[in-house]
């Protein structure tokens, strides 16, 4: 890894450690992407990245108590983590 990502990395786990309280509230794992990306895994890191962004557009989704339900727009949270996968890939190879 370059120097430049290994920096993005440490702020981005930085960042999340201050959100695992939450993140065990909704039982997800914050670290796995990042030590996919360690491992050379980036693909596996967009996928975890993915599950965490939809688990947490469906817990907003309830909390603000939008009608319908998650399920019925499972299309749109869908279309919505793979805009942010393709992002990060971006952003982990620049």
């Amino acid at each position: 890894m370059t120097g430049e990502l290994d920096t993005r990395l440490l702020r981005l786990k930085a960042e999340l450690d201050d959100h695992a309280r939450i993140a065990r509230y909704l039982g997800l794992d914050f670290e796995r992407p990042i030590q996919s990306l360690g491992d050379g895994y980036p693909e596996n890191a967009i996928a975890l990245v993915g599950k965490i962004t939809e688990r947490l557009l469906k817990q907003l989704w309830r909390h603000h108590d939008v009608p319908g339900t998650p399920a019925g727009d499972a299309e749109r949270i869908r279309g919505a983590v793979r805009a942010l996968a393709g992002v990060l890939a971006v952003e982990a190879a620049g």
